[in-house]
């Protein structure tokens, strides 16, 4: 096969002749996937229902708060997008969340010293247990990879020697739940064990034509500084990529890296809020939103009542904004400055006189965004997420700063954490967007709490 003997499809992508794909078993494999997940949080669940059953008759509710506690801390964790999963390498992570779990319940329980014995006796038991779903469920899914279930279609970059070995590998190695169906390359050799897909400039419409969801980096004919930029204008699609560390044949890499036949993968990071994390990432922002528009209740009537007799003009403050996928959205706040029919300017200055008197109390302690916890409740924003901007600033600053479109991958928010680092307003943009894409890299449930616990300090801590 030559890079002659293609043909292009409607969607600009180049495929070679004798490259197949079949849809619906990309679907069918992806749906037996999801009942691997189900059967982790299952026996999750079941082992922290053993562990409380064990000390119902200490204290029923001591039990099931634990329980409750535990699985939606441990759901994130019981797959986490391990090649080649092992029980050794979710130790100390199941510890210390079933920890977290204890503590919480007991937080939740207002904490007796007698409590605190069966909570102890709870996170004893369900350690043990849940290692042991844990056993039961790796063992699944290594069973099922091997019957061609729970197995992604997987590109190669690159089909040098490196890329022809590792697709040999994980050919030879379903259980690592990667299965090329062909490179991303330049290459013209009629001897590749796969055909070769497309070329590197095509891989974003590859992508989206074949519906694949894991890549590996493996040297290939383009520079690096080509595939970053390739791979940086692919960031749109909830893609994983691999990568195999430079030098990996003189042993210098992480130990840590899943080893597939002596080619190590090293995963780089993509956005986390997908699938069951962006449901769970919902509930959060529901209860949290909800209980704090509920307590906040008087503060608001309070600020309404003010902002409506500090000067003429509606309560409420609206404009427009660019939330998750570009999409637009009517932001609200607290009116904090005259009426006036330029809203161009909203990052002003404390000594701006269109400032109201009340506006200059709203402004530094930020409750004029309360009203964006109705924004969190209509589903255009986030609790936890990258600040959203107006669109032509937003169509300037992806022009200007590097990475900055990755925030439009995840739903933007009233917190970040930019914001926890004292990032507000008119400051560094290029340490914001850095921070940004670090929380989308690595976002988690757990990351959401801590960053909403540590907005309230920052808030007296801002940057200039």
């Amino acid at each position: 096969m030559t890079i002659e003997d293609t043909r292009t499809l409607d969607l600009g992508v180049v495929f070679s002749e004798d490259f197949s794909w079949d849809p619906v078993a990309v679907d069918r494999r992806r749906g037996a996937a999801a009942g691997l997940r189900l059967l982790g949080a299952a026996l999750d669940l079941a082992a922290l229902a053993v562990a409380s059953l064990l000390i119902a008759g200490t204290d029923a509710a001591v039990g099931w708060t634990f329980a409750v506690a535990g699985i939606l801390l441990l759901y994130p964790t019981s797959r986490k997008g391990r090649l080649l999963p092992r029980v050794s390498e979710t130790f100390f992570e199941v510890l210390a969340r079933i920890g977290v779990a204890a503590l919480v319940a007991a937080v939740v329980l207002i904490w007796t010293p007698e409590q605190g014995e069966a909570l102890l006796e709870a996170a004893l038991y369900a350690v043990p247990l849940v290692l042991l779903g844990r056993v039961v469920m790796f063992a699944a899914v290594r069973t099922a990879r091997r019957a061609g279930v729970d197995v992604e279609d997987t590109l190669i970059i690159g089909a040098g020697p490196t890329g022809v070995g590792v697709a040999t590998a994980l050919c030879e190695h379903p259980e690592a739940g990667l299965a090329p169906i062909g490179f991303v390359d330049r290459f013209d050799d009629s001897d590749l064990p796969l055909p070769i897909v497309a070329r590197p400039e095509h891989l974003e419409p590859a992508l989206r034509e074949l519906k694949v969801r894991h890549v590996v980096l493996a040297f290939g004919a383009a520079s690096e500084e080509e595939v970053v930029q390739i791979v940086r204008r692919c960031n749109v699609h909830p893609v994983q990529y691999y990568s195999v560390p430079r030098f990996f044949e003189l042993g210098v890499v992480n130990r840590d890296l899943a080893d597939i036949d002596g080619f190590p993968l090293e995963p780089i990071s993509q956005p986390g809020v997908v699938g069951g994390g962006w449901w769970l990432k919902r509930a959060f922002d529901v209860v949290v939103a909800s209980t704090i528009l509920v307590l906040a209740l008087p503060v608001l009537g309070v600020t309404a009542v003010l902002v409506k007799l500090s000067s003429p003009g509606p309560v409420l403050f609206r404009q427009k904004r660019v939330g998750m996928n570009g999409e637009l959205f009517e932001m609200l706040k607290f009116r904090t400055m005259v009426v006036n029919d330029d809203d161009s300017e909203w990052s002003v200055g404390n000594d701006d006189e269109r400032i109201t008197r009340v506006g200059r109390v709203l402004r530094p302690t930020h409750l004029d965004e309360l009203p964006q916890l109705i924004n969190v409740l209509r589903g255009d924003m986030s609790i936890v997420g990258p600040r959203p901007e107006r669109p032509h600033h937003a169509d300037r600053l992806t022009a200007e700063v590097d990475g900055y479109e990755h925030r439009h991958r995840v739903p933007v928010g009233i917190t970040g954490l930019a914001q926890v680092h004292g990032y507000f307003g008119n400051t560094c943009i290029h340490s914001r967007v850095r921070l940004d894409n670090r929380y989308i890299e690595n976002w988690s449930i757990w990351r959401d709490l801590m960053i909403g616990i540590r907005t309230l300090p920052s808030v007296f801590h801002r940057r200039r």
